[in-house]
């Protein structure tokens, strides 16, 4: 992975070792910084040791104009000093001063030491200036350099070295970085949530700008509207204060030069992501075959950021387009749906229905178009290639069936972990087309070819930031929960994941593990009791599969929870409370037309985990189901929550049914 220059609070430059600044008959500048040179030091406009001076000529000239812009921000005049801020194109050797009217010039060797920052095609120098005698407020200068590569630049002129100013456009603050004639800056705005401004509503004034991110960020880059070059911040952990509940609010200082004022810049950010560069991207290694895979933060979700390329030991499920392994290297393999459900590396699974829908709903309109890779598209008049605006870079893998691959070049389609409620259940995806800017639903036989994409797991973004949770460690596992206080009752915040020794009765959702950290475990109810009677009584008195010090909730329990939630609730429909509106996490279920979002007003956090039966799987995204103590005959009783219903609601179904378990403390 990548990362932009760091840079040190002072901006500090080099020093170089050279004792002169003047140089005589054979000397040349690098015997200078050799320390060779006999001269002493210059008393002129600068003081500089790492200056060296040609009394008599010109600079080197050039035509590639690989400077784009020159800042300065101190003050000129006898004994003082300041920062020359040099923006090129290419990385710079040597940068060149002329004072107009003097003879001579000054050359000043740069190295990567004076880089403080490069990023989206550019590389921006500071230079310190010490100024001396004859020297005054208002001196001008032409700045001129050569590259790394031996190219000198034509000088740009007329940069004044005075003040106290920085000449650097709107903003007058030593801690930004002016990249200057580079137009869009880099990074996500994605990166950056509610920028607010106060002050600075008139010229030379200074205000704050204040924003808040779901992540740590490195840097934060401004563009004032209509103006060339953009501004970039250095962010520590001073300028940010963590939120309760996860991210993060910055505050900087700006300080508007003379001439603006309340002229509000764009903001976008780069997350601080180990080793990551712009957009929250990076690269992890697939440990099971060393595989390199790229990867891109969006919003709160980390997906990887191409398709997934791991050959499944024993399996004839997973395919090359055409068999053709230079498929695999650039779209990945095709896999059926049930090949898919456990591809993913460790950390890492396929997305639900209800994540996939999380992403686009946080891309907004037109998600194909923004997603889609900027090439390897088939040509269309209006779509064809996207602008990949997230780094996704969705690819045309094609589909297909053992028999068949089509549509490679033509569309893109990606399975997800979630399976249709039926007896021969499909299993749900999405697809991207050369001929629409969409993000298309499927719903499609789980025989079927499809690419793969990964996201990583989570751990637990679903609760309520709002909430204060508390916390129990399970001692059989050692696994931590949360809990939350609802009124008298202490309920845990997230479903129980105990693996029971010696028993095949507890599972995880599509047998994928993945599925168990962000859902819980699900338990037929012989499993969930632990051999234990049922009960009405209230606390039931069954501990059966929860920690020690915890329990199995009766229908009394449920009852006193759901009636604390909405007081109005009297009796058992779907219209009846509208409990189940407040106690469904904000986020993890399925979203769409009719469906009800959950506000998880007490930080009860329900998420729909599904269920199982025998080699089944279903609903997950779309309904939870809790186990109860409650029995009758062959049938055990439970209370449910749906994404199409304000309500929490009991039924009861056959105990070899598999659900979820919440614990309530004893």
């Amino acid at each position: 992975m990548k990362r932009t220059h760091s840079i040190s609070a002072a901006l500090l430059a080099v020093a170089l070792i050279a004792s002169c600044s003047q140089l005589e008959g054979g000397d040349t500048f690098y015997d200078c910084i050799k320390g060779n040179c006999k001269m002493p030091l210059k008393s002129g406009v600068f003081l500089n040791s790492d200056l060296a001076f040609y009394g008599s000529g010109s600079p080197p000239s050039g035509n590639a104009s690989v400077i784009t812009g020159v800042q300065f921000n101190g003050t000129a005049g006898s004994g003082g000093s300041g920062k020359l801020t040099v923006t090129s194109t290419q990385e710079l050797s040597e940068v060149y001063l002329q004072i107009p009217g003097q003879s001579g010039y000054y050359v000043r060797q740069v190295s990567s030491a004076d880089l403080v920052y490069s990023g989206n095609g550019s590389y921006v120098y500071s230079i310190d200036l010490q100024f001396g005698q004859g020297s005054s407020v208002g001196q001008q200068v032409t700045v001129g350099g050569k590259t790394t590569g031996q190219t000198v630049s034509q000088g740009i002129s007329g940069v004044t070295l005075g003040g106290d100013n920085c000449t650097c456009g709107a903003f007058q603050n030593s801690d930004l970085i002016f990249v200057n004639g580079s137009g869009t800056p880099p990074g996500s705005p994605s990166a950056v949530q509610n920028p607010q401004f106060s002050g600075g509503g008139t010229a030379g004034s200074s205000g704050t700008l204040t924003f808040t991110s779901t992540q740590e960020l490195s840097e934060v880059y401004l563009q004032i509207p209509g103006q060339s070059g953009y501004y970039v911040r250095r962010l520590t952990l001073a300028d940010c204060v963590p939120n309760e509940g996860g991210g993060y609010t910055y505050t900087i200082n700006l300080k508007y030069a003379p001439g603006y004022g309340g002229q509000q810049p764009t903001v976008s950010g780069t997350y601080a992501t180990t080793g990551g560069s712009n957009d929250g991207e990076g690269t992890f290694i697939d440990e099971r075959d060393g595989r390199e895979y790229k990867y891109v933060i969006i919003g709160t979700q980390t997906w990887m950021a191409e398709n997934l390329n791991y050959d499944v030991p024993g399996v004839t499920t997973d395919v090359c387009h055409s068999n053709n392994t230079a498929n695999c290297d650039k779209y990945g393999r095709l896999y059926n749906w049930n090949t898919a459900l456990t591809a993913c590396p460790s950390g890492w699974h396929l997305p639900s229905d209800a994540e996939w829908t999380a992403l686009t709903n946080f891309v907004g309109t037109n998600p194909g178009t923004k997603l889609k890779a900027t090439s390897g598209w088939n040509a269309h008049a209006t779509y064809g290639n996207g602008t990949d605006d997230y780094g996704f870079s969705a690819l045309p893998g094609g589909s297909g069936n053992s028999d068949n691959r089509v549509n490679f070049g033509d569309r893109g389609a990606w399975w997800s972990s979630t399976q249709t409620v039926s007896i021969n259940p499909n299993a749900y995806g999405r697809y991207m087309g050369y001929n629409d800017g969409n993000v298309n639903w499927i719903n499609t036989s789980q025989p079927s070819l499809y690419s793969v994409r990964c996201v990583k797991d989570s751990g637990g973004s679903h609760f309520n930031p709002d909430i204060t949770y508390g916390s129990l460690t399970d001692s059989r596992d050692s696994k931590t929960y949360r809990t939350v206080q609802i009124g008298s009752q202490t309920w845990m915040a997230e479903n129980l994941n105990y693996d029971v020794p010696g028993v095949t009765t507890d599972v995880c959702y599509n047998n994928n593990t993945a599925n168990c950290a962000t859902y819980g475990r699900l338990y037929d109810w012989v499993t969930a009791m632990n051999g234990s009677a049922s009960s009405t009584a209230n606390p039931s008195g069954v501990q059966g599969v929860c920690p020690s010090g915890w329990h199995i909730p009766s229908y009394a329990e449920w009852d006193i929870l759901v009636k604390y939630v909405d007081p109005a609730w009297t009796s058992n429909n779907y219209d009846g409370n509208i409990a189940g509106t407040k106690l469904k996490a904000t986020s993890g279920w399925n979203t769409g037309s009719g469906y009800i979002a959950g506000t998880d007003d007490y930080g009860f956090s329900a998420l729909p985990g599904g269920y199982s039966v025998g080699t089944s799987f279903g609903q997950a995204g779309d309904y939870g189901s809790w186990r109860i103590t409650n029995e009758d005959s062959y049938l055990a009783l439970g209370w449910n929550m749906g994404h199409r219903y304000e309500s929490a609601y009991w039924g009861d179904s056959d105990k070899a049914y598999s659900y979820s378990v919440r614990c309530v403390k004893d």
